[in-house]
């Protein structure tokens, strides 16, 4: 994939230009991939915690700008002048550089004929299964809540028991 001026290399976590081989984090290629799908286009934050941390807010927001700065810091990109990663507050992020998917030169639009003696490949079934809906799996305030409910009832429980121990033995 190219982005700006360089080639993004995600196997090898880095982006390689005439200047040079830039190394990043594989989250940093991740990150730079996910942005390269869509250039110029907003990119919601929560989008981007989705896809890289699962949407574990818990992790990824305040992980998200760590990584932005990272990327920005491996390139050179001044947040207040930015040439690659545009910063648009309170909502997420666009990639201002072009980018483009790399496509080999011989592939063309219409299908090369086959052999004569060309048996058709057995088709495969793929099911492809929706994610999880996020009513399905609990936030960390809902967590937060269970933990503490079921703190408030082991410490009743204890003195229940405890009151009827003192109780007993007199």
């Amino acid at each position: 994939m190219h982005i700006g001026g360089y080639v993004l290399d995600s196997r090898q976590n880095c982006l390689r230009s005439d200047r040079g081989e830039i190394s990043l984090s594989p989250l940093g290629a991740r990150f730079l991939e996910f942005m390269g799908r869509e250039p110029g286009a907003v990119v919601p934050r929560t989008a981007i915690v989705d896809a890289l941390w699962r949407g574990d807010w818990l992790v990824g927001n305040a992980a998200l700008n760590r990584l932005v700065s990272e990327v920005r810091r491996a390139l050179s990109d001044d947040p207040r002048d930015p040439k690659l990663i545009q910063t648009v507050p309170r909502v997420g992020y666009r990639l201002i550089a072009d980018s483009a998917v790399d496509v080999p030169e011989d592939i063309t639009d219409e299908p090369s004929p086959a052999p004569d003696d060309c048996v058709p490949a057995p088709v495969a079934t793929v099911t492809v299964l929706p994610p999880a809906a996020r009513s399905e799996t609990m936030t960390w305030r809902e967590m937060w809540k269970m933990a503490n409910y079921t703190v408030l009832a082991l410490g009743g429980s204890i003195g229940f028991i405890m009151t009827i121990g003192i109780l007993a033995h007199r």
